[in-house]
């Protein structure tokens, strides 16, 4: 509860500190940041129900807070170069980053299907905002409206979902002890009526626009290219952390799963990698590249979230902490190459390697982790999945869903075809001439540097990560 306080205030008083002094916006926000961090580790095994039993701060969701915290933090203080387009504006920009993590904070808390919907509108309203927030280019304005137009009809699926479990039940609680919530219905139901089960379904397709899994993916690759850089970097992290941490308290914490919940997960896990991947090996920039592999990457969060045991939560935040180090790692590198070489296109990344190797070198290991090889943290993060999938289908009659986590290892391999293509242009292509690439600023190449090495020792350390986190 504290760190959603601090993070509320730091949003409000970064906007109003942009229209004093613009330059110390940045700094301001950083600052609120690092103490909602803080209030993390202070909050860490500490549980606290607010008094309308609406919210519900876990040590999970202390975690997944601090998460999202952090990667906002590295997007921010790493931003000077990339919120340029914004001018003295930028503050604006980061009050809207900080509002939409108050709506992360929001999902990964939430006991009340209520709060499920402020803290879903609360995320995205301020990113219809940020996909625009480049008013001279015109393909920010046409991703805003996309996003925009795309997020309201999501938003309908998701309420009317809502109205029926509601219906159905009678409560929009679940979890509580009075025996009158969502979760008593399921167990004195028998696993619910086809109101019920039909309004689960539809939630869990709102909630799949928001993590772009497929068929709900149409609307990513076309906003992800036109928003800027750093803000897409955004999307791709904390909304997909918030939306999979989102979709798998929900299911969780209702209950037993029925049968036809978790055949449509499957199928909305083997959609998003089949899609995800092989609509990436055709691509030829990198920017829509990485918007495909963020919708393959949502299909393997998803292959998780059917087996729906709590157990799945450790192997889950190890996956989304893989998948959004490794993301940071390349948005900020390509916001850097493109910037100025003013192309998103594989051609910018020819030579790279030669003058810069460093920046090259980092990118080259945060690709090598998205494609899930070994000795990497995407690879662990990959298997986690796989090895919880094939656990639950030892477990049921009907031998459960094998086939999604062989469909799952076949396209890890077929993914690392376009993630070498940027290895290969990077080290192995002469460069072209053109706009010559400055050395990035020694701070932001410490930090990369830092990410890259979590990314190779994260593995080495399995057993205190989780011991640490939750207490396992």
């Amino acid at each position: 509860m504290i760190t959603l306080v601090v993070v509320l205030i730091t949003a409000i008083v970064t906007l109003f500190v942009n229209l004093v002094k613009p330059s110390a916006s940045r700094m301001v926000a950083q600052l609120g940041l690092v103490a909602a961090l803080g209030t993390c580790f202070y909050d860490h095994g500490h549980s606290y129900e607010d008094p309308t039993k609406m919210l519900y701060f876990t040590q999970t969701s202390t975690m997944f807070s601090a998460l999202v915290i952090f990667i906002t933090l590295i997007i921010i203080g790493m931003s000077e170069f990339g919120m340029k387009y914004a001018g003295k504006n930028r503050g604006d920009v980061y009050g809207l980053m900080l509002f939409s993590v108050c709506g992360a904070i929001i999902l990964f808390s939430f006991s009340n299907l209520l709060m499920l919907f402020l803290g879903v509108e609360i995320l995205s309203i301020p990113l219809y905002v940020l996909a625009g927030s480049n008013k001279e280019n015109l393909a920010s304005n046409e991703s805003a409206l996309k996003y925009y137009l795309q997020g309201a009809f999501a938003t309908g699926i998701l309420l009317f979902g809502m109205a029926l479990v509601y219906g159905a039940s009678g409560s929009f609680a679940f979890g509580n002890e009075s025996g009158t919530d969502i979760t008593a219905y399921q167990i004195f139901n028998g696993g619910g009526l086809t109101m019920f089960n039909i309004g689960v379904m539809m939630m869990m397709f709102g909630m799949g626009f928001k993590i772009a899994a497929a068929p709900f993916h149409f609307w990513s690759a076309d906003v992800y290219e036109g928003a800027p850089d750093l803000v897409t970097a955004f999307m791709a992290t904390v909304v997909k952390t918030a939306g999979i941490a989102a979709m798998a308290l929900f299911m969780i914490s209702i209950g037993f799963f029925n049968t036809t919940w978790i055949t449509s997960l499957a199928v909305m896990a083997a959609l998003s990698l089949v899609i995800g991947n092989f609509s990436a090996l055709k691509q030829m920039s990198f920017k829509r590249t990485m918007a495909y592999s963020s919708i393959s990457h949502a299909g393997y969060l998803l292959i998780g979230l059917t087996v729906n045991d709590p157990m799945i939560i450790p192997p889950l935040y190890f996956y989304l902490i893989a998948y959004t180090i490794s993301t940071i790692i390349l948005m900020i590198g390509m916001n850097w190459v493109a910037g100025h070489r003013d192309s998103h296109d594989f051609n910018a990344f020819h030579g790279l390697a030669k003058k810069h190797p460093i920046l090259a070198g980092v990118m080259a290991v945060a690709m090598l982790s998205m494609a899930g090889l070994p000795p990497l943290a995407g690879f662990f993060g990959k298997y986690f999945m796989f090895e919880e999938a094939i656990r639950h289908a030892a477990t049921q009659k009907m031998g459960g869903l094998w086939w999604l986590v062989v469909i799952g290892a076949i396209n890890s391999v077929v993914s690392i075809y376009y993630y070498f293509r940027v290895i290969i242009a990077m080290f192995f292509t002469p460069e072209l001439e053109g706009n010559e690439i400055p050395s990035m600023p020694k701070i932001n190449s410490i930090i990369l540097v830092i990410l890259t090495i979590g990314l190779i020792l994260a593995p080495f350390f399995l057993s205190t990560i989780f011991s640490t986190l939750f207490n396992k």
